[in-house]
């Protein structure tokens, strides 16, 4: 199963994160077929305009934390960042094309 999907509609892409299952948990797969996709969307001339979001009830739960080796000490956390999400982050920064998120999840009020 593709972790990333993509459709393209009226020179919109919408880019979907799709692991409902762990509430989209972005993996290391998933950051590398993301990064693949966001490159693509950005040097597409039909692509006018990129929406991120995510499948089932959930946009993203953050780092899937299963794929951590905490052997040995654990991990250098600052390291994992710079390696696979800064280049995605900086990447969405400087494209030219507007990305807008479209965040899904549990609704919930705050409680006084």
């Amino acid at each position: 199963m593709r972790q990333v999907l993509t459709e393209t509609q009226n020179s919109v892409q919408t880019i979907t994160l799709n692991q409902p299952a762990k509430f989209n948990a972005l993996s290391n797969a998933m950051l590398k077929e993301l990064n693949d996709a966001m490159r693509a969307a950005e040097r597409d001339a039909a692509v006018r305009a990129i929406v991120l979001t995510g499948s089932g009830k959930g946009f993203c739960s953050g780092a899937d934390i299963s794929e951590f080796d905490l052997s040995n000490g654990g991990m250098d956390a600052g390291e994992h960042l710079r390696q696979h999400f800064s280049p995605l982050i900086l990447r969405m920064r400087a494209m030219e094309k507007p990305v807008l998120a479209a965040v899904n999840g549990v609704s919930g009020r705050c409680v006084p």
